[in-house]
């Protein structure tokens, strides 16, 4: 339980509340068809090994960040592991 962290407290004002006719219609984790994953924005980018990692992706998307510096932060740990892909494996 190493990777495991204290919690963070996440501010209403750090991230953008999206309802549920916009997460419909841009059919972030849900399709307009049957309302299953196939086709959606999360069923492209989600390559993660765990559940954990798929439930952190599904929450980042439906909630995404609104404060310029916690994206750059992202951004940035996103190029590093691009960058080591020993690294990246390591995870």
């Amino acid at each position: 339980m190493m990777h495991v962290t204290r919690p963070a407290w996440i501010e209403s004002g750090d991230v953008m509340r999206l309802d549920a006719v916009t997460l419909r219609t841009l059919e972030v984790v849900a399709n307009a068809r049957d309302g299953g994953a196939d086709g959606t924005l999360l069923s492209v980018l989600d390559r993660t090994a765990t559940r954990m990692g798929g439930r952190r992706l599904r929450d980042w998307l439906i909630r995404p960040l609104l404060q310029v510096r916690p994206i750059e932060e992202r951004l940035e740990a996103v190029a590093f592991l691009v960058d080591h892909p020993g690294e990246r494996s390591a995870i």
